[in-house]
């Protein structure tokens, strides 16, 4: 269902385009819809309206992922180098590459937010053997393939005894409240 939805947005995006460009070249357009950083919308086009203004407001994106605290994530089978320190530095480490990933699919499904529950098991070497998703609550399953590959790729801590299996919950919100946001990143623009 996504797809054909992404299919028809692409044909939407084609068709403004040939009317925008017939548009512009007969000089019937608003002066308001010329103000969009260069994306002409002809009036009367709400939903196209609506797409642009979305993907123009992704400059200003102020959500991302709200990692889990320690209590709430969970350690099963062998002991990890590091312990639970380790696994919530990694998953530190990774928070940059989990916003991008975000914000990307905002684009395509502007607003969507919700959670996130994957179960990865890790060899003895760091490398993931295995990833299941438990829960979501995003209903993008593009976006949680997108956040599973992403982890698949990863080197986490690694253990001498065996393989473990940690629960990672992660939430995505379209607006991170004032105590997640990193001094240094509040003020950057």
């Amino acid at each position: 269902m996504k797809v054909r939805v992404k299919k028809y947005a692409y044909a939407m995006a084609f068709c403004l385009g040939l009317v925008s460009a017939t548009l512009i070249a007969c000089g019937d357009m608003n002066s308001e819809n010329k103000a969009s950083k260069g994306a002409a919308v002809p009036a009367g086009f709400a939903e196209q309206r609506m797409i642009v203004d979305a993907v123009d407001t992704l400059d200003s994106f102020t959500g991302g992922v709200i990692l889990p605290k320690g209590s709430e994530v969970s350690l099963h089978g062998k002991k990890v180098t590091g312990g639970l320190p380790a696994i919530m530095k990694f998953l530190e480490e990774r928070k940059t590459g989990l916003n991008y990933i975000y914000k990307k699919h905002q684009k395509v499904n502007f607003g969507f937010e919700g959670s996130i529950t994957l179960d990865v098991t890790v060899d003895p070497c760091g490398d993931v053997s295995g990833i299941v998703e438990i829960s979501s609550t995003t209903g993008v399953p593009e976006f949680n393939t997108e956040i599973k590959n992403s982890f698949s790729r990863q080197q986490f801590p690694k253990t001498d005894q065996g393989k473990y299996t940690v629960s990672i919950p992660l939430k995505f919100v379209k607006e991170l409240p004032a105590e997640v946001v990193p001094v240094a990143d509040s003020t950057v623009h």
